[in-house]
């Protein structure tokens, strides 16, 4: 299923390759604010009290990977950037949290940005 879920409010991709990157903003009352793109990227900052945004890190820089122990290969949720051949790709962006989930060689990964 892709596209919107009006009942739920999520929006959900089930496909890696969109031509361009879909996002989604979450944020708190304490000024904190959390982009995640539908492959796991991400990027946070932080706003303070004179509205300066200040970069908690950099986009591109954060990624989670699993690995295999007894093989020795790595990978990520979406298949990028490790280009890893995930099956069963799903992304649902919703108010406030974000989750990606995939199979890669046999193993099922799920991550929820909240």
């Amino acid at each position: 299923m892709r596209g919107f879920d009006v009942n739920k409010g999520t929006y959900t991709l089930t496909e890696r390759e969109t031509g361009k990157d879909w996002g989604n903003f979450i944020f708190n009352d304490l000024s904190y604010i959390l982009y995640v793109s539908h492959l796991g990227d991400t990027n946070a900052k932080y706003l303070n009290h004179d509205a300066v945004q200040v970069s908690v890190n950099t986009a591109g820089s954060n990624w989670i990977y699993v690995r295999d122990e007894q093989t020795g290969k790595f990978w990520d949720v979406a298949g990028y950037p490790t280009m890893a051949p995930v099956t069963d790709y799903k992304c649902v962006h919703g108010q406030k949290f974000t989750q990606i989930t995939s199979v890669c060689e046999g193993i099922e990964m799920c991550v929820t940005y909240v």
